[in-house]
């Protein structure tokens, strides 16, 4: 078992860490409140980004889906920026030899 004051000293180490990472400045990449370098809100600029469409059943997937996280499913803003994509699909056949083993 742990002495009292060893108890004691993790106690306060424990505490003066969370203080120190409380007032670091640490923000989530994702955070709502999150800005780029210019200032505007990292919502509001990825939301102007412009996806092109992408060929392919898999391209047009990927870009509903690139689209939602950038909007939220919202309208987008007035495009700033366009992304290009090159989507390249390749079919890989795997032989599996099932021996009813577990």
């Amino acid at each position: 078992m742990w002495s009292r004051s060893r108890a004691l000293a993790v106690v306060a180490v424990a505490a003066v860490a969370g203080l120190g990472l409380a007032g670091c400045g640490f923000q989530p990449l994702y955070g709502n409140n999150t800005t780029t370098a210019t200032g505007t809100r990292l919502s509001e600029a990825m939301s102007s980004v412009d996806v092109q469409p992408i060929p392919g059943r898999v391209g047009q997937k990927v870009r509903n889906e690139l689209i939602f996280a950038n909007t939220g499913g919202g309208n987008a803003a007035a495009p700033r920026y366009r992304l290009n994509i090159a989507l390249r699909e390749q079919d890989i056949q795997q032989l599996v030899q099932v021996t009813g083993n577990a």
